[in-house]
Parts: C-alpha cells; structure tokens; sequence
C-alpha cells in the first residue's frame, strides 16, 4: 500500500531546526520527511511494526547561509 503525506512549509522549517539541534544539517525540503513522518504517526491508527528509515537527502548548504543560521538556533 502507499501512503502520500503532506504537511505545510512551516513543519519542514521546525523539522529542519529540530534536526539541526541534534547535529543533523539538512535543507528544509530534505527535514520535511520528518515533519511528514511525525503528521503521519500522529495518527493513532498508524501503527508500524517494525523499524523506521527516515532518509534525509539534501545538505543544509545547499538553503544558503540565512537557511542554515535558523535551523542551528532555538
């Protein structure tokens, strides 16, 4: 079965700094795998089994240095 997920720009900005705190420097259109993945899972009908793979593709240099700042800070 698949799944198409969305969620808005503001949760891949909040993705990417949550990921930036914990040592992970990514670009918002990469960090909005987690923001779908937590919209997904809050769900309580979306159980999963087994492990999880979020994979996160893009570096935060590529969103420039203003991107990067925000996503290290808060």
């Amino acid at each position: 079965a698949i799944t198409i997920v969305s969620a808005p720009d503001e949760a891949a900005l909040s993705a990417a700094r949550r990921l930036g705190q914990s040592g992970l420097f990514v670009e918002p259109t990469s960090a909005i795998v987690l923001a779908a993945f937590e919209h997904l899972t809050a769900d309580p009908a979306a159980a999963f089994d087994g492990p999880t793979v979020l994979i996160l593709t893009s570096s935060g240099l590529k969103a420039g240095v203003e991107a990067g700042a925000a996503a290290m800070t808060h």
